[in-house]
């Protein structure tokens, strides 16, 4: 009578290819130097920032699907040693990772990521594109969630309308996160390089403009921000991040002045 093996979560990352990739992360990207200045707004963490950024990327790495899932990990010692933990003692529970996430310093995590990005460009990872090794991005929005009862300060609102049982129509507030995604488009892979998010209408900066040589502050609108405008944004910060790309990708939305005006400005192609 023979016996099966159990299934592993993920068939094809075994040992040997799991060994490789965290060898190489360490050899090249150095990624236990980045991940240490990853940072969050706890006082006085038991579990420090670096372990839980270095749970959180070998749980996508291993495509562990949720954080139910990566609860018996973080007390399992291969995956203590794989984010640097002590092994004598479980990590900690999902519940602190997803405090410490929902606290996470964002602009630690991007230098993070963009670190990355331009290592792997110095190391002709992105050079074997197609028509003539030209590198494509596209900019798109993009909606994770909504929720018709929890909701945060920088939520943006809309008005959907529900049918009852009796078979009126009521309006109801619907709360959602929006966002301008920039992501690399790859024949291999897409790679996200950087998102911006929508602002709703009291988070929206004051406007500075020239007119005729005078100076002109304009109120903040009473509007929440159009993804034009994030996109805008974001087109900006992906040039002054990634100047190695070399053509933009968007859809009919963006063929507008103002946006085209930034592509022209940014040296890039539209496509």
């Amino acid at each position: 009578m023979s016996t099966c093996p159990a299934p592993r979560e993920n068939p094809g990352m075994g040992r040997g290819h799991l060994s490789q990739i965290v060898a190489y992360r360490r050899r090249v990207f150095d990624l236990e130097r980045w991940l240490g200045r990853v940072d969050d707004r706890r006082r006085h963490p038991r579990t420090s920032p670096h372990a839980v950024a270095a749970a959180v990327l070998f749980a996508g790495l291993l495509r562990i699907r949720s954080f139910n899932a990566l609860e018996p990990r973080l007390a399992e010692r291969p995956f203590l040693r794989l984010v640097g933990a002590k092994t004598d003692r479980r990590l900690s529970a999902v519940d602190t990772l997803s405090r410490a996430l929902r606290v996470m310093d964002l602009e630690t995590v991007r230098a993070l990521s963009v670190e990355m990005l331009r290592k792997a460009e110095r190391n002709k990872v992105f050079r074997e594109g197609w028509h003539g090794a030209l590198r494509y991005f596209a900019i798109d929005g993009w909606e994770p969630f909504c929720s018709r009862l929890r909701h945060c300060p920088e939520c943006l609102v809309r008005q959907v309308r529900i049918k009852q049982a009796d078979g009126t129509e009521t309006a109801i507030s619907e709360y959602y996160h929006r966002f301008a995604v920039a992501l690399m488009i790859d024949a291999r892979f897409d790679l996200l390089l950087d998102f911006e998010p929508l602002l709703p209408k009291d988070l929206r900066p004051i406007v500075v403009k020239e007119n005729k040589g005078k100076t002109a502050r304009v109120a903040k609108q009473d509007l929440d921000e159009g993804e034009l405008t994030a996109g805008t944004r974001l087109l900006k910060r992906v040039k002054a991040t990634f100047p190695w790309l070399d053509v933009v990708v968007a859809d009919a939305l963006y063929a507008n002045g103002p946006f085209l005006d930034a592509v022209s400005d940014s040296a890039w192609a539209p496509s």
